[in-house]
């Protein structure tokens, strides 16, 4: 049964549940591809959580590609945003992020402002939908 998660951070004391929850955000979804589904509501709890799993996820891979599903996110803030910095800058096997926010044109933005400046990954690209982010890693992969 898929988790629902609610529109606030969530922390130590989560549930078990709700921490697998979390961790289930975060998997493979093709060969070199990691899935990153962000909650509703980030805290600095949950990305711990996350950065443990991308590293399970990513330890057997040379190399691999990101999608970063923003459609349930809100922006993230200060905090966050240096805790995300922190969690990209460490990986090292990362080759390019593909981000998708829905039809949503402010997060877009922030999105844009966010990895490129805050967070500092070079190789990434928005988009409004799963299927454009995965042409784009797809296209990128034949360059």
């Amino acid at each position: 049964m898929k988790y629902t998660f609610g529109k606030r951070p969530y922390g130590p004391e989560s549930t078990p549940e709700e921490i697998q929850a979390m961790r289930d955000r975060i998997y493979v979804h093709g060969p070199g591809i990691l899935y990153w589904r962000e909650l509703p509501v980030q805290s600095l709890f949950h990305l711990d959580i996350f950065e443990q799993r991308l590293k399970e996820l990513s330890d057997d891979l040379s190399a691999y590609d990101l999608i970063v599903d923003l459609v349930e996110a809100s922006p993230p803030g200060p905090q966050i945003r240096e805790r995300l910095k922190q969690i990209f800058a460490a990986q090292h096997k990362l080759r390019r992020t593909a981000v998708f926010t829905g039809k949503n044109f402010m997060l877009n933005v922030a999105a844009k402002f966010v990895l490129g400046g805050s967070v500092g990954l070079k190789n990434f690209s928005v988009h409004t939908t799963l299927e454009q982010a995965l042409e784009e890693l797809r296209h990128g992969a034949r360059r």
